[in-house]
């Protein structure tokens, strides 16, 4: 059958949806990270290396902006981030009979509806419901603006789903929420809720 996957390309999401599918499964990932294509020179750097070629390619590109080691570093992650997604989804596509991956912010109302609504979303039949954003901080200091980021990451994907109709044939769904409800960290009240 059809499986769609909010959110869930790494961790034990990623690993359940590993051994919840099979050869004869379809496989629609959602995430909020862009697939950006990888420069193969940069493949396989450690973080130095990574930063030395960095730092060398701006200084050929005689680019006015500073290079600042904060954005250097925002860089890197950005670049570690990309590559390790693109491994993640790698290892979920393996076997497949057809896999798919799509770049929506499900915080986002409109762009989940938008998502839901194409007619390829209309076979699922299990719903995996797995996005989830960490901004731990204590509750004490927690921003009105970073809670509702990190529920909302969680329930409006859900709250579209259960307003416009769930796909019709929807057998199985299967909900996330986290360890850290019952022993998390602490700054992940918002989190695990």
């Amino acid at each position: 059958g059809h499986t769609l996957s909010l959110g869930g390309a790494r961790g034990i999401v990623a690993e359940m949806l590993s051994r919840l599918t099979n050869n004869h499964s379809h496989l629609s990932v959602v995430g909020r990270t862009k697939l950006e294509p990888l420069d193969p020179e940069l493949l396989g750097l450690d973080s130095p290396d990574l930063m030395r070629t960095l730092m060398l390619r701006h200084r050929q590109r005689d680019d006015d902006q500073p290079l600042t080691p904060r954005i250097l570093q925002q860089q890197v992650e950005r670049l570690r981030r990309q590559a390790s997604l693109e491994q993640h989804l790698l290892r979920l596509r393996q076997g497949m009979n057809a896999f798919d991956y799509h770049a929506v912010d499900l915080s986002d109302t409109d762009q989940c509806a938008e998502l839901l609504g194409l007619e390829s979303m209309q076979d699922v039949n299990v719903l995996v419901s797995g996005a989830g954003i960490i901004q731990d901080q204590s509750c004490l200091k927690k921003t009105k603006e970073s809670f509702d980021a990190v529920i909302r990451t969680k329930v409006a994907p859900l709250s579209v789903l259960l307003c416009r109709g769930l796909p019709t044939n929807l057998k199985s769904w299967i909900s996330f929420s986290s360890i850290a409800s019952k022993s998390g960290n602490p700054g992940q009240a918002d989190y695990a809720a």
